[in-house]
């Protein structure tokens, strides 16, 4: 499933996050993570709606950790079980 904005302020906020986009590592999970503050600031340069931007990236964010997740291996078992 793929998903498109349908509005000039989605397309920018799309935009905004895939470039301050970088992803976090807590044991083997990995997590990404928008840094809102790189957002605004590249939002506000390139003369984008700061205002939609920061409405509109918790919920991009929100829906690439779901994916993240649904797309991670199931880890119920270790690794030394996997070898038994």
């Amino acid at each position: 499933m793929t998903s498109q904005p349908e509005t000039i302020e989605g397309w920018q906020a799309w935009q905004i996050g895939q470039r301050s986009l970088s992803f976090q590592v807590i044991g083997r999970t990995v997590l990404p993570v928008l840094d809102v503050r790189t957002a605004l600031v590249l939002a506000d340069a390139l003369g984008f709606d700061g205002r939609a931007i920061a409405l509109l990236l918790p919920a991009i964010e929100a829906g690439l950790t779901v994916v993240t997740a649904q797309a991670a291996p199931d880890d119920a078992s270790s690794p030394d079980e996997a070898e038994s």
